[in-house]
């Protein structure tokens, strides 16, 4: 079934995305317009707290944190700053904010404060590597650089430099904009909905898939293959069962099919997950099947993570095990499944009362608080 990146408001009108492989969805994204990761604005410094080396700046009707150790000036209370929206606010956590803009094109990303030519690692073709390098050239300055997408070997050169002279103009343009625009003021708005599908088509070559008339425009106006789904006896969420991944992600309990369930608890510190045998027959060798169903565990624990996008300290109170061979497996496992979050995670190992301490990288809001 390969990879595909469905795309639908079927949820109470909230319109995400689901990035699914062979038919098992691994990722939701948020693709509603309140939804401001990505946004430009004209930020206005409320606060400086130099010990820390940040200010607080207000954003439209928000409020973001900027570290200030890579700013080329010192700032105080009062002042604008060009900023773009880096990370969502994450429970009392502001957005996080960064003075590097990137601007995406779909052969192209220019990037503020990077002036380097690099290329997608996709691209592996030598002759072509050293080709796309060459028509850059031009472009090489101490201001910004541009990373050549995986979409860029399938264009002409003209179709490349053109996009490059439009994304520099959008940088001047919202510099012009920012010169004597108000504090707190939008200058550039991402679309949601464009920048996930350009990212899904450049990191996999898979198929994009939309209930959504308006959504449906949107891709066509940008050159972007998509399948519309015209619903008829079934419906999109149904063929792919997103209403239950959906449900699942905002339950509070989880089915495992050995019978065991996990109990997921988010407080304002850290998440907590429990791991129960529930109607799980523990027979024979007990310390065994216990140590089966934490494995099974772990595998749905991960999974869990990335679709509801915890993040921060997650500890895990798996069932009780004797062996320290087990423990140690089981922290094994963990980590290599780890690995292929979207995000850095890492699991650390058994506490002193036997929680499992995991670290998952704060980025984007829990899909509880983004539905």
């Amino acid at each position: 079934m390969g990879q595909k990146f469905i795309i639908s408001d079927f949820y109470k009108n909230h319109l995400l995305g689901f990035q699914l492989s062979d038919g098992t969805v691994h990722k939701i994204v948020d693709l509603a317009d309140e939804n401001i990761v990505g946004n430009i604005y004209c930020g206005y410094i409320s606060d400086v707290v130099k010990n820390i080396d940040a200010a607080f700046v207000q954003i439209g009707s928000q409020k973001g944190f900027l570290s200030t150790k890579k700013l080329n000036r010192n700032v105080q209370c009062g002042d604008k700053v060009l900023v773009q929206v880096e990370y969502d606010a994450i429970k009392t956590k502001d957005y996080g904010l960064t003075v590097n803009l990137s601007l995406s094109g779909t052969a192209l990303v220019l990037t503020v404060g990077s002036p380097a030519i690099s290329i997608s690692k996709k691209i592996q073709d030598v002759d072509k590597r050293t080709e796309l390098k060459e028509w850059m050239k031009p472009y090489r300055n101490n201001d910004y650089g541009f990373i050549l997408r995986t979409q860029s070997q399938s264009m002409t050169r003209e179709q490349i430099l053109q996009e490059a002279d439009d994304l520099i103009e959008r940088l001047e343009k919202i510099r012009r904009k920012f010169s004597h625009s108000r504090p707190k003021e939008l200058l550039w708005e991402e679309n949601k909905t464009i920048i996930q599908a350009k990212s899904f088509l450049e990191q996999h070559s898979g198929e994009i898939i939309t209930d959504n008339s308006f959504v449906a425009e949107q891709l066509k106006e940008q050159g972007i293959a998509f399948r519309f789904f015209e619903t008829g006896k079934i419906s999109l969420y149904n063929l792919y069962r997103l209403d239950q991944v959906v449900e699942q992600c905002l339950s509070k309990k989880v089915w495992l099919k050995s019978g065991a369930y996990l109990i997921f608890d988010d407080t304002e510190a850290f998440t907590v997950v429990d791991v129960n045998s529930g109607k799980a027959e523990i027979k024979g060798d007990k310390e065994n099947v216990i140590f089966q169903i934490n494995q099974e565990a772990a595998w749905k624990i991960a999974e869990q993570m990335e679709l509801r996008n915890l993040s921060g300290i997650v500890l895990v109170d798996f069932i009780n095990m004797k062996s320290e061979e087990h423990k140690e497996k089981i922290l094994e496992l963990l980590n290599q499944i780890l690995k292929s979050q979207s995000v850095f995670c890492k699991a650390y190992g058994f506490t002193r009362l036997g929680l499992m301490e995991i670290s998952r990288k704060k980025k984007d809001k829990p899909f509880h608080e983004i539905i």
